[in-house]
């Protein structure tokens, strides 16, 4: 349904007594199981077990069968969801319409024997009839859709269910891998989009600007834009754009769809700003968010139970255990030391924090943007002061961290346990004790990484935001290893970056383990 592998396909003459008509199986390289530890798992797929089918003969023809009795049944095509157990017994899970594209009274057959460009890609499953043409853009990752074009032809990897929100830019989609029954496919069909997947060579052989011509109905793409083919009957059409049906709902959609608050800094950002139900969503989902990391502003709050942190790492450090993150295993009831810290999220973090590959001799980890404004005014206070001080929320598989480092901070929010849809890590990063075009430099290689990473990143100044949803726990766990070394690695980076072309270069070599740059030439 994802999209990210090319499926077994078995074909089934729709008879009284169905038969296999054609099978073609996927490579298999995961595959997920349930462990002892009462959670699913995604684990490799031997060598031997790669191309073998997932579904025996028998099988298949039993769910052939299901799927005729659920279409007489609710009088359409079905999209059906199955399993199978340990013992081999099959369960129905959820039936629902295929949405596969309606056909038209007057049935119009296309040929196109004479054209004379060249074919580049041949084969595939059609995930939604038509033909488009357009440049070529390739997706190697999310952030990639920022710069998609109108009127693109989109080719990528896997069909995957986020290239739904530039849907309404493309002129056909073609992918290496996917379904024509997965969610991509479905709202493909829903927006008259041509696409074609499960080629398995269309990143081989559609390079990044080239003009090409998508016929999804013949599984075909042509070298350069064919106009014969644009200009046939069975090119994409918008019958409908003129009908009464459509103009009541463009009136509609006028109140749901349409973003008018788009910067959160803008003075127009506010509630009675707010001009559809989209604005409300994104107005709530802001604010929440807002509120949230709000502890990271609120400097001089104490928080109550609050225990200090004894680490390796030169900080003034305190946290809050609020419900298994901790154990109590000394005297000193003030204190809690790092071995007794068993939060999975704070474990990770600091784990990547104490890499060896990172020094913190002669660092000191301060608030000196907090202390100057009060030396400034006349004021005294000490540097054992908890306004100072960094501090963790934590529970066993949560983590809500608010880090200073000299004239920055860093707010880190994050769950990893066993549920994979309900993990996520969100990072905020700010500030800096150097001038504003080397806070920039340094906001642009925490971007860089980020982005290599998996996150999607926003960047306003030198202020980053970096979102990541989902993942099973192992995963989740080193990426919060590796943001605990972009941290160590980029403390004092603002002091000595001088150029993009540095960034660059940096960026590359802390993907490639080098985690201490301080000796560099100034």
């Amino acid at each position: 349904m994802g999209g990210e592998v090319s499926p077994d396909i078995i074909n089934i003459e729709k008879e009284e007594k169905p038969r296999i008509t054609k099978k073609k199986t996927g490579v298999k390289s995961r595959q997920m199981v349930f462990s002892q530890n009462n959670i699913t798992e995604i684990i490799p797929v031997y060598d031997d077990k790669k191309k073998l089918s997932s579904l025996d003969d028998a099988f298949a023809l039993e769910l052939a069968e299901w799927g005729m009795k659920l279409e007489e049944f609710y009088k359409e095509p079905q999209d059906v969801e199955w399993a199978k157990d340990s013992q081999g017994h099959l369960f129905l899970l959820q039936s629902r319409p295929l949405k596969l594209q309606e056909v038209h009274y007057e049935a119009v057959e296309c040929k196109f024997e004479d054209i004379e460009n060249a074919v580049l890609v041949s084969g595939g499953e059609t995930a939604c009839s038509g033909i488009g043409a357009g440049k070529v853009f390739r997706i190697d990752r999310e952030s990639d859709l920022a710069n998609l074009p109108e009127g693109a032809v989109l080719v990528a990897g896997n069909a995957s269910p986020h290239y739904v929100k530039v849907i309404d830019k493309l002129s056909a989609v073609v992918t290496d891998t996917g379904s024509k029954a997965g969610h991509f496919s479905s709202v493909a069909r829903e927006f008259g989009v041509p696409t074609l997947v499960n080629t398995g060579v269309a990143t081989e052989n559609l390079p990044e600007g080239r003009e090409v011509t998508v016929y999804a109905d013949g599984r075909a793409v042509y070298d350069g834009i064919v106009q014969e083919m644009l200009e046939s009957p069975c090119a994409r059409r918008d019958l409908m754009s003129d009908s009464p049906f459509m103009r009541k709902l463009r009136y509609v959609m006028s109140f749901i769809s349409p973003l008018k608050l788009l910067d959160p800094r803008d003075p127009s950002f506010v509630a009675h700003g707010v001009r559809s139900l989209h604005d409300i969503i994104r107005f709530v989902h802001e604010k929440a968010v807002q509120e949230m990391f709000l502890i990271g502003d609120k400097r001089i709050r104490k928080l109550g139970g609050a225990k200090k942190l004894i680490s390796e790492i030169p900080m003034l450090f305190y946290v809050v255990d609020v419900g298994g993150g901790s154990r109590q295993t000394h005297a000193d009831k003030k204190t809690v030391m790092m071995d007794d810290i068993i939060s999975i999220p704070m474990r990770a973090v600091f784990k990547g924090l104490t890499h060896p590959e990172i020094t913190w001799s002669g660092f000191t980890h301060f608030d000196w943007a907090e202390y100057d404004k009060i030396a400034m005014s006349g004021g005294i206070i000490s540097a054992e002061s908890t306004m100072f001080a960094s501090y963790a929320v934590l529970s066993h598989d949560y983590l809500n961290l608010n880090l200073r480092f000299g004239y920055h901070f860093v707010i880190l929010d994050a769950i990893c346990g066993d549920k994979a849809e309900d993990n996520y890590i969100m990072f905020r990063f700010s500030g800096g004790g150097a001038d504003i075009d080397k806070r920039l430099l340094r906001a642009d290689l925490l971007s860089g990484i980020l982005d290599r990473l998996g996150f999607k990143v926003d960047m306003i100044n030198d202020l980053v935001d970096g979102e990541l949803k989902g993942g099973v726990k192992k995963s989740i766990e080193q990426k919060l290893d590796m943001i605990g070394r972009l941290l160590g690695a980029t403390r004092l980076m603002d002091m000595y970056l001088k150029d993009s072309k540095m960034v660059e270069s940096y960026v590359e070599e802390f993907m490639n383990g080098r985690y201490h740059f301080a000796s560099v030439e100034m």
